[in-house]
C-alpha cells in the first residue's frame, strides 16, 4: 500500500497503530476518576458553636458524625442551625450523602459531603469539615501496615465505592 509521500507501508504497521490506540483508550478509561454518589447511615453528636463574623450567620453549630458501619471513622460538619435541626428531628441516626471519586485500579481518591437528611428532612450544612479515623493508635505492633493485616475490620472505610481487586 502506498501512503502520501509514495513510501510503501506494511499492513502490520496499521495493526500496531490500532493496538496502540486501543491500549490508550483502555488506559484512559481505567485511570480517569469516576464520580459516584453514596449515602451512609451515621450517628451524630453536637460538639461546638463557632462565631463566624458573618452577619447573616453570626454563629455555626458543629456536629460530629460517625459511620454506623464502622464507628472509628467520623466526619464533622457545621451549619447555621445544625444542632437545633438534628435535635428537633428526634432521631439518633441520619443519612449523609457523599460524592466519591476514584478508579477501579487505584481505589477511592476522595469524597465530599453533599447532603444531610434526618427523618426524611434535608438539613442545611454550612461546611463539611475534617474527618477520618479515630481510635486506638495501634494494637501492640506500632506498625500500621501490620495492624491493618491483623485487624482489617477496624480499618475498613465505609464509603469506599471503588474496591481494589
Amino acid at each position: 500500500m502506498m501512503v502520501g509521500d509514495g513510501k510503501k507501508t506494511h499492513w502490520w504497521h496499521w495493526i500496531i497503530i490500532v493496538i496502540g490506540c486501543l491500549g490508550l483508550v483502555v488506559a484512559v478509561l481505567l485511570l480517569t476518576d469516576e464520580h459516584r454518589s453514596v449515602t451512609a447511615r451515621m450517628g451524630w453528636a453536637c460538639v461546638a458553636v463557632k462565631d463566624t463574623g458573618n452577619a447573616q450567620y453570626p454563629h455555626v453549630e458543629v456536629a460530629k458524625f460517625w459511620f454506623r458501619e464502622n464507628p472509628r471513622y467520623e466526619e464533622r460538619a457545621s451549619g447555621p442551625r445544625l444542632c437545633a435541626d438534628l435535635q428537633a428531628s428526634g432521631v439518633s441516626d441520619v443519612e449523609m450523602t457523599f460524592d466519591t471519586w476514584g478508579t477501579r485500579i487505584w481505589g477511592l481518591h476522595g469524597y465530599d459531603t453533599t447532603k444531610l437528611t434526618a427523618n426524611g428532612k434535608e438539613i442545611v450544612l454550612y461546611d463539611s469539615e475534617s474527618g477520618g479515623y479515630h481510635g486506638d493508635a495501634g494494637y501492640g505492633s506500632f506498625n500500621s501496615v501490620e495492624d491493618m493485616k491483623q485487624h482489617p475490620e477496624k480499618y475498613k472505610f465505609p464509603i469506599d465505592t471503588f474496591k481494589r481487586r
